[in-house]
This record gives structure tokens, sequence and C-alpha cells, in this order.
């Protein structure tokens, strides 16, 4: 059954409520959704149904408005107020002491806060997978002074939880200390490349990982590059076919590597976003 479809209603307004054949619902009108929303439809038996944002929007990206989702590039989805995938994909994630607090966000209220001793690990055999674009997006806000330890923020590899002891096929970020001011590092192409931009206290940096193509003195390359609040810190060529099973969001290498932080909107996405510009709303 399609999700959408064209359905004749008498309708009336009254104070503010429409009455749908009988049915009186909210005529408020606002100009954008908040986390738990729900859009409200009527089936073609004439019956209402609630439906999510993102289901919606995966409705009326589908072939036809038939519910299959076609080209959504939005694999993960996580924001601060719930503890779940957001995307059309609904992906399960296995929480270790992570939690939901109010103390800082950055959108929404509320952000995950992971102790230096939590994570959360996914399956994710379709993030960066082969030779693919790929984009992973954060805001971050750390809950440390002190990065003596290089912890990470996350990494992606073959490992039974994410966390994998060596570069080999692994995508991930995580902080070094430079000269004594903590800044970025990734990791990418079998290796640890560090970045140039430091860590900024007190506040949420929005930090980027993609694999892109781009044309170097006329030679098409595949590039991966890390992004701190919109500008490159560091780039490689990186030819890798990565064939990655878990995502591990917390830390990179083991559970000696595990952030203090609070985490605000993370998306992982199969095409390269422009990552120049830092975002003023929840990703989507």
């Amino acid at each position: 059954m399609p999700l959408f479809r064209k359905v004749s209603k008498n309708t009336t307004t009254v104070n503010n409520y429409t009455t749908i054949d009988g049915v009186q619902i909210p005529a408020t009108i606002k100009t954008a959704s908040e986390p738990g929303d729900y859009f409200i439809g009527i089936d073609t038996n004439g019956g209402l149904y609630k439906i999510t944002k993102a289901d919606l929007l995966a409705g009326l990206s589908s072939d036809g408005g038939s519910g299959t989702v076609s080209g959504n590039k939005t694999l993960l989805l996580l924001h601060g107020e719930t503890i779940a995938d957001s995307s059309t994909y609904l992906k399960s994630l296995t929480n270790t002491d992570v939690s939901s607090v109010a103390d800082y966000s950055k959108f929404g209220g509320k952000s995950l806060y992971f102790n230096g001793a939590s994570r959360l690990s996914v399956s994710s055999e379709s993030f960066a997978s082969g030779s693919n674009d790929f984009c992973f997006e954060m805001f971050i806000r750390w809950a440390q002074t002190s990065f003596s330890g290089e912890p990470g923020i996350f990494q992606l590899s073959s490992a039974g939880d994410g966390l994998q002891a060596g570069y080999s096929n692994s995508l991930g970020i995580a902080v070094v200390p430079i000269s004594g001011n903590p800044k970025y590092f990734m990791i990418a192409n079998g290796n640890a490349y560090n970045g140039t931009i430091e860590v900024m206290p007190n506040s949420f940096d929005y930090i980027a990982l993609k694999r892109e193509t781009r044309v170097v003195s006329g030679i098409e390359k595949r590039i991966t590059s890390l992004w701190v609040n919109g500008y490159e810190s560091v780039s490689v060529e990186d030819n890798t076919a990565y064939s990655c099973s878990k995502l591990a969001l917390g830390g990179y290498y083991s559970t000696g590597y595990l952030g203090r932080f609070y985490l605000d909107d993370f998306r992982v996405s199969s095409e390269a976003k422009n990552t120049s510009t830092v975002p003023t709303v929840m990703l989507t």
C-alpha cells in the first residue's frame, strides 16, 4: 500500500481545529519540527495514522510513493534526545553506559554523554564500503581538559566491538597533544594523520571525516580529509577499499582510549557532504 495517496475528505475549521469527516485535528501552524513530533495522515480506508518525520521523508523520496527508500544517503543518525538511530534504517545500537543528559546541547535540549568508560557500537557493513564516498559528521563538546591519553571519538573497523588495535582497514577520529595543545587527528588509509586544528574548549566542535574525488594538478584523486569547524585540518590520498563490520562511538584502538565528551548529533552518509559550512540546525 502506498504511504501517501490523495483521498477526498470533507473538512471544516472551527476554533483552530480542523474537522475531517468528524475527526478533530489541531490546526496550529509550526515552521519547524521538533524531536518526537509525528505527522497525522489518513489512509485509503479513511482511518487516521501517525508517521515520524524520518519515515515521512523516506516516503517522499521513494519511487512512486511506495515506501521503498530510493537512494537514501543517511545511513546512521543520532540526536541527543534519545539513544536510538533516527535514520530510516533504524540501526540497532549496543549501549555501554552512554546516557542522554541535559547538561549541554547543540540542538534539541539534550546530548549524549560519554563518561570515559562508555561507548556505543553498531553494525556498519554499509558505512564507507568499498571505494565509495562517505562522510561522518558530529558535534562534540569535551568534558575533559587533559588529552595526554589520546582519547578517541569513533573508530570504524572489523573488530568485534569496533575498537581495533591498529589502523589497517579502519577509519576514525581522536585527539593527540601536539606541543602541549590538543589537536584532532584522523585514522585513514592504514595510518594516523595529525591535524592542524586544536580542540575548542567549552563549546561544541563540528567535526567531519569524509572521502571524495578531487582534481589535483589535473588528475582525479580519491581524498580522505578531516574537517573541524568548517576548515580542513588534514587530508590524504586514499584508495582503500574499506570492508568494516562495526562502528565504535566513544573511542578508538581499545577501551584504554575512550573519551569523555558530549555528543549532539552524529550522522553517517554515503556521500561527501559540504563540510566547509558549519550546520546551524539539527542534522537530518
